[in-house]
């Protein structure tokens, strides 16, 4: 049959009080900068919403430019951290609604 590969992994951390979660991306090299990783975001912030979930988080170095437009393009606010020069992408889940 076919080979199985894995090009990008998506994963949800939530808190202790499962209304809030975390979020980490990862696609693979020759994958990037082909929406393999706005899909699984977006897949990862309906999972979110449907477990009723009211917001996600995550931190992006600031090279990251692909994730910091692509949190932009989805509803993250994103905004930096001063005492590690990384950025913090926050969304409400209330005002997502990307299909």
């Amino acid at each position: 049959g076919p080979r199985e590969r894995m090009i990008g992994v998506v994963r949800l951390m939530a808190d202790a009080d499962v209304l809030k979660a975390e979020f980490a991306v990862l696609v693979g090299d020759p994958w990037q900068g082909r929406g393999v990783g706005a899909v699984l975001l977006q897949q990862a912030l309906k999972a979110a919403k449907i477990r009723g979930m009211e917001s996600v988080w995550g931190v992006a170095l600031p090279e990251n430019t692909t994730m910091l437009s692509l949190g932009r393009k989805l509803g993250f606010t994103v905004s930096r951290i001063p005492e590690t020069k990384e950025y913090e992408l926050w969304i409400d889940l209330a005002a997502f609604s990307k299909n």
